[in-house]
């Protein structure tokens, strides 16, 4: 390889960055939700995010970010202030995993965070059918499910509703 074809592969890949983002920085959702779950954790990668919150909980320190593609969850440290609903925000941190039942996840940690307006929701979520909810290959994304309400009740210790759905398949 020449060094002028050099010079013009390092110019095209510089020009794919964002300012004051490093080369090996994440800057999309779609690159943490592709990590190996164990492996984001194991190897924290550095991370810098903008999206719009669309979920917020209650209880933890995590919510859910949609970059308008993809959504993962944010796990904040206790002296940052929990963002709201809709909320467009920018933020730094590094990859972690996060494990549900016996399942692992990758995951951001932030290490700072700016509220920098209202955001947009995304567009409409992906809709799935309600058996591929439990695969949990969806899980952290923006989706929709369409189905028959069978039963629900309210946890009020946990400030959260479980609703039991059934589709056509049953």
């Amino acid at each position: 390889m020449g060094i002028a074809t050099l010079m013009l592969l390092i110019t095209a890949i510089s020009g794919l960055l964002q300012p004051g983002v490093t080369a090996s920085e994440l800057t999309h959702v779609e690159q943490v939700i592709a990590l190996e779950a164990v492996d984001a954790g194991r190897n924290p990668r550095p991370v810098k995010l903008t999206g719009t919150v669309v979920d917020a909980g209650t209880d933890q320190r995590v919510f859910s970010l949609h970059d308008g593609r993809n959504t993962t969850g944010i796990a904040l440290p206790d002296d940052i202030p929990m963002p709201k609903l809709g909320d467009a925000v920018e933020l730094d941190g590094v990859t972690e995993t996060f494990r549900l039942e016996g399942l692992s996840f990758p995951r951001v940690k932030a290490n700072t965070l700016m509220i920098t307006g209202k955001g947009e929701l995304p567009p409409s979520p992906a809709v799935i059918r309600v058996a591929e909810v439990n695969s949990m290959r969806n899980f952290d994304q923006w989706i929709s499910i369409e189905g028959y309400v069978v039963r629900w009740k309210y946890r009020n210790t946990d400030r959260e509703i479980v609703i039991v759905l059934a589709d056509a398949s049953g």
